[in-house]
């Protein structure tokens, strides 16, 4: 049997302990709580949803029930905040408590075991028509339908699930932009790249016209250490050659001077023999004195003194 039940911020009740006997009868005048009472065992039973019970100004409400004799406390708390709600049961025999969450509008059935309280025997006499333990959704649509604005009621659910639609598309539509966003950060450095690419055409530019400059060059060098090279050779064939005695180029003028001599005398006999048909056989044979002692001159000397051809 169930010996007391506790209610902390549940609509009116702030804070309330009854005591519990075989028979319990709550009597008080009207707005004093009683119906609250009800609510409370029956958001306990049931884990009933919503947050509308909490008092106003609260943000926890807890319901609290037990049993001395058969060692057991059941209590359950409802927060407005996320996340908050739960089902916590101590057993006499269990050192520590045991914590039920997440039960998405269930009853765990430990729970349901100890308290043995069910739809059957729990008698609300005024909340169905009065609507007070519907929740704030539920009443809306009755008071909707009582007064004519389920049209404006069905276009502010339509107006919700349009705001949760567009909340979402505006969700994926910033995770895109820090996508694209993040995608661009590989792309920032592009200009600087860009320029960076044009100096280094420009200095390859440089560098292929220092190259064609340095080959022209080395055709250059090599030019002048050919030149070079064929006049060390000239000098060296300069320095071994021996130059003429005074007495050979004194034989070499006297030769020349007699080759001058016979020279004259043919040009002498070439224009006898033209004025003089009639001595032609004479000069024919003085012309061939002449060739002759030309000749003999020649060779001689050895050479021709004009050309430096040799004569033998």
């Amino acid at each position: 049997m169930l010996d007391a039940i506790e209610v902390r911020g549940f609509q009116s009740l702030a804070d309330a302990r009854i005591e519990l006997g075989w028979l319990t009868v709550v009597e008080g005048p009207s707005n004093s709580g009683k119906s609250a009472l009800v609510r409370a065992l029956v958001m306990l039973a049931r884990n009933a949803r919503g947050t509308d019970y909490i008092t106003t100004g609260k943000a926890t409400c807890t319901v609290a029930t037990g049993s001395a004799e058969e060692g057991f406390a059941v209590r359950l708390t409802r927060t407005a905040r996320r996340g908050g709600d739960e089902y916590r049961v101590k057993v006499a025999e269990v050192p520590a408590a045991k914590v039920f969450t997440k039960l998405a509008g269930g009853v765990p059935e430990e729970v349901s075991a100890l308290l043995r309280i069910s739809e059957l025997n729990i008698a609300r006499q005024f909340d169905p028509p009065y609507l007070l333990t519907e929740s704030g959704r539920d009443v809306a649509a009755v008071l909707g339908r009582l007064t004519n604005v389920s049209m404006v009621l069905a276009a502010a659910a339509e107006a919700g699930r349009r705001r949760k639609q567009l909340a979402r598309d505006l969700k994926g539509a910033e995770q895109r932009r820090d996508d694209l966003l993040e995608q661009a950060q590989e792309f920032a450095g592009l200009a600087a790249r860009r320029r960076a690419l044009g100096r280094a055409e420009k200095a390859l530019e440089a560098l292929e016209a220092t190259v064609a400059s340095a080959d022209r060059l080395r055709d250059l060098i090599g030019r002048v250490a050919g030149a070079e090279a064929a006049v060390e050779a000239a000098r060296s064939a300069a320095a071994r050659a021996e130059p003429p005695s005074l007495d050979a180029l004194d034989g070499i003028l006297a030769r020349r001077q007699r080759l001058a001599g016979l020279i004259r005398e043919h040009e002498t006999a070439s224009l006898n023999v033209r004025s003089f048909r009639g001595q032609a056989e004479d000069a024919a044979a003085r012309e061939t004195m002449a060739h002759r002692a030309l000749h003999e001159a020649l060779v001689a000397a050895g050479q021709c003194p004009l050309c430096g051809q040799a004569v033998a």
